[in-house]
This record gives structure tokens, sequence and C-alpha cells, in this order.
């Protein structure tokens, strides 16, 4: 459905549709200016498309001399305008509708005062220019500031523009570089008019023609329309007559103009959004920021103190029972080692117990962060690249300081005893009871016959006496029990460490997602969608 969506011209109403999204999407992200020039024009033409449908505002400019003002009246077919030795002549704009009815609320829009009806300007029949209304701006170089700005404001909203220029100002620098060449892209709506041929011999005005035509090619003015007139003699206005004839009666005059300010609009855009669809967050990318936070906070050493932690509490357990006490004399338990708060069966690290972040820590998330932020943004435009960038960089001081509440509000499960503990337990009380009973049996042996007293019967096992054999067995069996105990409290203690390690990094994750995963996946996301609205607003 999309590929079909795209393979049509999109209609002006959804370009203006497509235009408002980039506006809305692109409020604090891009240039205030240009997001105020993209409100501008959807004011403007939206404005314009409420007015009369049925009307097309025609505009001569021109500088000062270039006789405008007369052509004006010979299109008119009566002295509207006043024409004079004076300059500038033309002190306000006047205006002639080929249908005043409909023609007055446009120009109550356009705020043009000096206006005339064209069935009251002559006495002829109405012609095929019903629905034009024709305005003859001041002076685009007028020596008035008020005079300049009247036509730099017509300029902008007028359906068509007809520019009349003479053989000696023709390719005066201040309307070409000020007006002409702003105007690249709106040849659709653009005529020239060599005035003042009168003046010229036939070569002569073949060669301004072509040296015109070339200057508006080179400022991408390639379909704008270009003839010779007088209106002096009248040569070349029944010509002229006949183009507007023509745009009038296409009543497609207002959506051109419209259709080519939205087309200078996204030729802008595109430069400060780019065509490319950013990517989404590199997962390599977010890796990094996450070790770095965890490395940051302490997480291997948190993981390793579980992993000791449980390792020596289930030892404890299912070590030798006449020995265990001399191993409690030499280690010293890892939970109170950092300050671990032991809660139930859980772990919970307190503030205190966390590490205190050094410069190379820090430098390392601010790495992570920076990193991220320049893989997300790889593929976007310099000024979008710099916007993840200072998203990502945002809230670093929150985000240390999230990631050390995460990490103190996380409990470590230590687990309770495993259930091999349950069997080996037992044993080895049994086997120290029975090397103790052999241990006092022999000993009590010892002692009476110290005493020359009788000792105490042996009851051999075979070729070992029974208080030898218990003594042998209780010490050999509770070392092997306590061998394995060693090692499958080894297997125990990588297990919660393991778990530990894991428990922490999700919630470090969490936070690294909250504060600047989610933010900077967002303006990517933006952007997407930025890029499609601008896309839709190219009329594809």
């Amino acid at each position: 459905m999309s590929a079909l969506l795209h393979r049509r011209r999109l209609s002006l109403s959804e370009r203006l549709a497509a235009l408002d999204r980039v506006a809305s999407l692109g409020g604090g992200r891009l240039d205030d200016e240009l997001v105020q020039a993209t409100r501008l024009l959807l004011s403007r033409a939206g404005e314009r498309m409420r007015r009369s449908g049925e009307c097309t505002v025609v505009a001569l400019v021109g500088a000062t001399g270039s006789g405008k003002s007369s052509l004006f009246n010979a299109l008119a077919g009566a002295p509207l305008s006043p024409v004079a030795v004076r300059r500038p002549t033309t002190a306000s704009t006047h205006a002639c509708a080929w249908d005043g009815a409909e023609a007055d609320s446009l120009l109550d829009w356009l705020g043009v005062q000096q206006r005339h009806a064209r069935d009251e300007a002559a006495n002829q029949p109405e012609d095929d220019l019903r629905g034009l209304v024709l305005l003859d701006l001041p002076d685009h170089d007028s020596t008035r500031d008020a005079h300049r700005a009247e036509v730099d404001r017509l300029v902008e909203v007028v359906d068509v523009l007809v520019w009349v220029v003479d053989p000696q100002k023709y390719a005066d620098a201040a309307l070409h570089e000020r007006y002409l060449r702003a105007m690249s892209g709106h040849g659709a709506v653009t005529y020239v008019v060599l005035n003042q041929v009168d003046l010229l011999s036939p070569a002569g005005q073949r060669l301004c023609l072509d040296d015109l035509r070339a200057l508006l090619d080179s400022e991408g003015l390639e379909r704008a329309r270009l003839l010779a007139t007088s209106a002096a003699t009248g040569e070349g206005v029944d010509r002229l007559r006949q183009m507007l004839v023509e745009a009038v009666a296409r009543r497609g005059a207002a959506a051109d103009r419209i259709g080519a300010d939205i087309d200078a609009l996204t030729a802008r855009l595109g430069a400060a959004i780019g065509q490319a669809e950013a990517p989404r967050v590199p997962r390599a990318a977010a890796k990094a920021l996450v070790g770095a936070l965890c490395e940051a906070a302490g997480v291997p050493a948190l993981s390793a103190a579980v992993d000791r932690a449980v390792r020596e509490r289930t030892r404890a357990v299912t070590g030798f029972p006449l020995t265990r006490w001399l191993r409690r004399l030499r280690r010293r338990d890892p939970v109170r080692r950092l300050k671990l708060s032991l809660v139930g069966q859980r772990l919970r690290p307190s503030r205190t117990a966390l590490p205190t972040s050094t410069p190379v820590s820090a430098a390392m998330v601010d790495l992570a962060v920076r990193a991220l932020a320049d893989s997300a943004g790889a593929s976007l435009p310099a000024p979008w690249r710099r916007i993840v960038r200072d998203v990502a960089l945002r809230g670093r001081e929150e985000l240390v300081r999230s990631v050390d509440e995460a990490v103190s509000s996380t409990e470590l499960d230590v687990g309770r005893h495993p259930w091999w503990t349950r069997v080996i337990t037992p044993l080895q009380w049994t086997l120290a009871v029975a090397a103790l009973v052999g241990a006092g049996w022999l000993l009590a042996s010892a002692v009476l016959a110290w005493l020359r007293l009788p000792p105490l019967p042996d009851y051999p096992a075979g070729r070992v006496p029974l208080p030898t054999l218990l003594l042998g067995v209780g010490v050999a069996g509770g070392w092997l029990l306590a061998g394995l105990g060693r090692a499958m409290s080894r297997l125990t203690g990588r297990r919660a460490g393991r778990r530990a390690d894991r428990r922490l990094r999700q919630a470090i994750s969490a936070v690294a997602g909250a504060r600047v995963l989610e933010p900077v996946a967002a303006e990517l996301s933006a952007h997407t969608g930025l890029v499609d609205a601008l896309t839709r607003a190219t009329g594809h």
C-alpha cells in the first residue's frame, strides 16, 4: 500500500498535511528560522486556499522606469495606475479585478486598497480574463523603504509574477540576486517581460532576449516564459494578454505557486534533515554503555562478593565441624567486608558499599555515551548528529545518580542452602561424632593404661580396633566430605555470582534505557518520521 501511495503524485492538501507534520516534529529540533518559515508557508497557503479559487492574482513587478505601470494600463484598457516622469510614480499597489465581487475577499487578505473593476475601467465587454486580479506593485528599487517592503510582502503571496525589465537594466544585480535567484523553481508561475523594445533594433532585441534567457536559465528559471513588449507601441501586449488568459483559464496558478513554495522549502528542509532514515541504536554501543556503567558502579566487585559470600556460607555448613572455627578465625565475611546488608536470604548493597566514582570510570561512562550517540547518528546530517549527542549527554549526572539508586535497591538473592547441604551436613556431624567417640575411647584407654588399670575393651572390627576405626573413618570421611563440599560450594557460588551480575546489569540496563537509549531512540524515530513526512511533502 505504501509503495502504491508513493508512486502517485500527492495532492496539494496531502503535501501541506505532510509539511504540517514536519513543522510539528521539527519544533525544538530544526533551526527556529526554518520551522518558522514552514509554519508561515502553511498559514499563507491555508489562507490562500480558503479564498476565492476562481481568481488568479498576477503581479507586475519592475524597477523604476521599466514601464510596468504603462503595461498595467495597457492590459486593463484604461489609465488606472499613474504614469509620470517623476520617480517613483507608483506609491501604492493598484489592482484591477475582472470579477470585482469575487476578488474583494482576496484583495482584503492581500491588503490592497487601490481597487478597480474591469467593467468600470473601460466601456468594453468582459473578455476571457474573467477571474484575473492584476496588480501594479511599487518599484522594487524604490528609494522608499515602505515601497520595497510592500513589494517583498506581495511577491511572497501572489499567484503569478510578471517581472517587467527594460533594455538598460534587465541584468541589474539587485533584481537577480534579491528576487529572481531566490525564485528558482518557480518557473511555472514566472513571466519575464522585456519592455520598451521599441527602443531597440531587431538585432539588439534578439541579443537582449538571448542574454536574458541565459541569465534566467543559470538561475534555475528554465521554465519561466520570456517575451518582448512595448507598452508605447502595443507590441507583444496581445501575446502577454493571451498568456494571462491561459493562466486564468487553467485555474491552477495558485496551487502551482504554493507547490513551488513547498518545493523550495522542502529543499532547505532536506539539507537540514537529510534523506536517509536514521538507524536504530546499535546493540554494540548500547552494550558498551551498560558495560561502562556496570564498571563504574562496581558490579564485578559486588558479583564477586556474592560469589564469595555464598561459597563461604555453604562451606560453613558442609566443612568438617571440628575445624570450622579455625576457618572463621582466618577469613573475614565478604558480606561484612563490603558493607552489604543481609535481609533474610537476600543481600542489598548500601550506598556506602558502592565504589566511589573515579575520574577514570566517569570518563569511561562519558566516552560510552558519546560513542553511542555518534554511532546512532552516523548517517544523519551534522545538525541532527548534534541533536542526538545533546540528548544523549543531557542526563549524564542524573544517569550516574540513577544507576547508584538502582544498584542500591537491587536485592541480590544469596539463596537458601542448596539441597545437597542437607545431605552432607548430617553426615559431617555423624562422622564428627564418630571421630570424637573414637578419640575419646582411645584417650580413655591410654589414661587407664598409664594408671595401670584394666583397659577398655577394643571390640576389634577385623584387624582394626573399633575406636581406631571410628576415629579414622570420622576424620578421613569428614575431610573427604569437606572436599566435596568445597567443590560444590565453588559451583554454587559461581552460579549465585552470575545471578547477581545478571540482576545488577538488568537494573542498570533499565536505567540506561530510560536515561539515554530511549531518548536517543525517540530522536531517531522523530528523524525517521521527519524523513517520511518530508518525502510526502515533496509530493512523492
